[in-house]
Parts: C-alpha cells; sequence; structure tokens
C-alpha cells in the first residue's frame, strides 16, 4: 500500500491558520503526495493521479479578493513555484457573506493563473452547497495560484505594445468580445491542433456555432504576425 505522503523534513510545515504561510518547503525539504492519495492544504485538498513533488515550493491563503475585472471570493492559494498538476482539485469555502463576497454560491467555479499569467476558469467542476465544496479534475496544467470566482466574470486582459487589448467574457456562451481598435486575424484551433474557424475581427467573434469544449486562439495582425495566443472556453 502506498503511504499518504513521503517528506524528506528539513524545514517544512503545514499551518492550519485562516490566511497566510499554509505549506512551507524549503532548503532542500520536499513533499511527495503519492498516487490517489491526498493532502489537505488549509482547505484546498491536492489529489494527484501521479506522485506529485512540492520541493522549494510554498503556499498561500489570502482573504484579499482579486480585484480589477476579477469576481472572486475572499480565498484565494498562491504558490511560490508554478506546480505542474494533475488530478482532483477539491476547495472548501465557507458560505458566509463575507467569504462569498457577495457572488451566488450556485455561481461559484474554480480558477487558475496558469504559467502565462492569465487566468482561466475551469469548464467542469462538481459544486456541493451541502458540504461547502468545489471540485474540479484536471490533465496536466501549470498552475501558480487558485482562487474561487463567479462563473463567467474573468476577463483575459492581454497588453502588447503599450497597447491594452481586452478578449472577454471567458468561457463565452456565444460571443466573445474583443476591446481594441485594431483589426485582427482570428485563428481557433482545438486542442487535437485542428483549424475550426478562421476571420478578420475588430471587436467581436461569434463563437455560437462551436461544441462546447477549449480552444485555443491566435490573434495575427493584418501582416499574420502573431501578437497573442490564449485558451478560450467555449460553453
Amino acid at each position: 500500500m502506498k503511504p499518504l505522503y513521503i517528506v524528506t523534513l528539513l524545514i517544512f510545515s503545514i499551518s492550519t491558520h485562516a490566511q497566510g504561510v499554509v505549506f512551507s518547503a524549503q532548503n532542500g525539504a520536499s513533499l511527495t503526495i503519492s498516487e490517489n492519495a491526498s493532502v489537505n492544504f488549509n482547505g484546498m485538498k491536492l489529489s494527484p493521479s501521479s506522485d506529485l513533488t512540492l520541493s522549494e515550493n510554498g503556499i498561500e491563503l489570502s482573504n484579499t479578493p482579486l480585484s480589477g475585472a476579477f469576481s472572486s471570493t475572499t480565498r484565494i492559494y498562491s504558490f511560490n513555484n508554478t506546480v505542474s498538476f494533475s488530478g482532483d482539485l477539491k476547495v472548501y469555502y465557507d458560505d458566509s457573506v463575507e467569504e462569498l463576497n457577495g457572488i451566488d454560491e450556485v455561481n461559484l467555479n474554480i480558477a487558475m493563473l496558469g504559467s502565462d499569467s492569465n487566468w482561466v476558469e475551469a469548464s467542469s467542476v462538481v459544486l456541493d452547497e451541502t458540504e461547502n465544496t468545489i471540485i474540479v479534475s484536471l490533465d496536466t496544467q501549470e498552475v501558480s495560484a487558485i482562487a474561487l470566482v463567479e462563473s463567467g466574470s474573468i476577463l483575459s486582459v492581454i497588453t502588447n505594445n503599450n497597447n491594452k487589448l481586452r478578449v472577454y467574457p471567458n468561457p463565452v456562451e456565444s460571443i466573445l468580445h474583443i476591446s481594441s481598435n485594431e483589426n485582427y486575424k482570428v485563428n481557433v484551433y482545438d486542442l487535437s491542433g485542428k483549424l475550426v474557424l478562421k476571420q478578420k475581427v475588430n471587436n467581436s467573434l461569434n463563437l455560437s456555432m462551436l461544441p462546447s469544449a477549449t480552444y485555443l486562439m491566435s490573434l495575427s495582425d493584418i501582416d499574420g504576425k502573431i501578437i497573442e495566443q490564449f485558451t478560450i472556453i467555449k460553453k
């Protein structure tokens, strides 16, 4: 039988404080969560599908909601080093008015900050309002932060050559808005790399004809030079 976890103990801690550092591995310390085992980091439960080692890493829990375009609860987990994770991710939450930050519980979703510095909402989650949990199953994904957000509230803001380009909403049901004064060539690919849509746009793109899935989108200038590439979730 595989152990729940294996720890190389030099400097290592898991805290149960309401916020602040909830895990720390420094100076060569490490924590390995075995395949099909799990560890709860103060309300964030990681159950990897293959052995996950956290080495020279730390996890912090903040009670300050995301700012700007995001509508989030006051539960934000941050890794000081990006983690490559596959398996089940479960987040417990307090359904108090203070933590939900004005979000209707039924509209909660999990969002992850990737190594590209873009937040992306999970495309499919299981929400249990009785147990106050939300869970998502992930393929291998680079994660540097995790937040509970209001579904559909995330705006992907991309900056290029001092011109701010805003693409929203993500996930999208039909119309994807592209806030910019420029004209772009847009290519949309499915995850197999097949081109499913090619179009010129300057302010919106109709995706209603595409099935629900995750897509890769690239924006190019009129000369065909790629400006940005990012992920879009079609509801």
